[in-house]
């Protein structure tokens, strides 16, 4: 009877924490989808970078997404890198999806892992050009410094 009555609780308090889950999301859809109305400049219910900025910047939507675990300052760091990877707008599902990602009760998926794999990869990269333009600057000194020393001695 006892491990019944165990049972039973356990059901129970699984059904409940997946409605909060669920009311949770809900609440959070609505409460996004509303700024993003207000925000939506072009009225096409796409979101743009300047769009998805404004969004950031506005301090009750922020205090919205935490509201439901969601670290800020992550989603603030890689959204670029996420939304806009290789287009100009995104959806509102889109920009939905990536948030509610990002709640900490979530635990790291083979995705994560091969999302951070391109990310690293590609900083790489970025930091390779740089520093490649960098040596090339310096080196088109050097060479017209030498140059006007030579043509100076000369």
């Amino acid at each position: 009877m006892n491990m019944l009555i165990g049972v039973l609780v356990e059901s129970v308090s699984a059904v409940a924490s997946v409605e909060r889950e669920a009311m949770n999301l809900a609440w959070v859809k609505s409460e996004l989808a509303a700024m993003v109305r207000s925000i939506d400049t072009d009225n096409d219910d796409t979101l743009t970078k300047f769009e998805i900025a404004s969004i950031m910047s506005n301090s009750e939507a922020m205090r919205t997404i935490s509201k439901v675990g969601v670290d800020v300052e992550s989603l603030i760091d890689i959204a670029d890198f996420h939304l806009f990877d290789k287009k100009e707008q995104i959806s509102f599902s889109e920009f939905l999806d990536l948030v509610l990602q990002l709640r900490g009760t979530n635990g790291t998926t083979v995705r994560d892992i091969v999302d951070l794999r391109k990310f690293v990869l590609e900083e790489l990269l970025n930091m390779e050009d740089r520093i490649m333009n960098m040596m090339q600057d310096a080196l088109a000194r050097r060479d017209s410094g030498s140059l006007s020393i030579t043509a100076a001695n000369g």
